[in-house]
């Protein structure tokens, strides 16, 4: 059973989901609060970080896909702004614009893939798309499917979207930018 309010479930799925990213988002913040102590930007790190982990908690939690893809492009923003932060050489600012590309092709394969779904299962709540979904034929799933699939893929930088995450190691850290 779920429990489902304002857009979001609470679920044994989605309440596993929303601690994982809770305690990664805690470790991270506070390693970050830590690392970035005397920076003079970071209490704008601190809440590019905390807005980014709060749109991956309502990512994990949405029951709704129009509060998913909301969250979906809020996450990606924030993630883009992250990485923006300290972006002052030519490879930084090409793998972010290597990630911008790829985020816009998840999201118009993410928009496409619940378009689909609203239309064929006639609602935007995600427990009703999957029930209608069951009785859907085979072609009519498979768009869907495999829409979804490179949306997933381009968020998760798997191939073909994960050219521009090695050029992320190149990018200082605010201790590497003391020395």
């Amino acid at each position: 059973t779920s429990l489902v309010f304002a857009g979001l479930a609470i679920d044994r799925l989605s309440a596993l989901a929303g601690l994982f990213v809770a305690v990664v988002g805690g470790v991270v913040y506070r390693f970050a609060s830590r690392s970035m102590e005397g920076h003079p930007a970071r209490s704008r790190f601190l809440a590019l970080l905390a807005f980014t982990a709060c749109m991956a908690f309502l990512l994990a939690c949405a029951s709704n896909l129009l509060l998913l893809m909301v969250a979906w492009v809020l996450l990606s923003s924030g993630v883009h702004h992250l990485l923006l932060f300290s972006a002052d050489t030519r490879t930084a600012w090409l793998a972010v614009r290597r990630k911008f590309i790829g985020a816009r092709i998840g999201e118009a394969s993410l928009l496409a893939a619940l378009g689909l779904l609203w239309w064929r299962c006639g609602s935007l709540e995600i427990g009703s798309c999957l029930e209608a979904a069951e009785r859907l034929p085979v072609d009519a799933i498979a768009p869907i499917a495999l829409l979804l699939a490179v949306a997933a893929m381009a968020r998760s930088v798997q191939v073909p979207f994960h050219s521009w995450l090695p050029d992320t190691m190149e990018a200082p850290t605010p201790r590497s930018e003391e020395h």
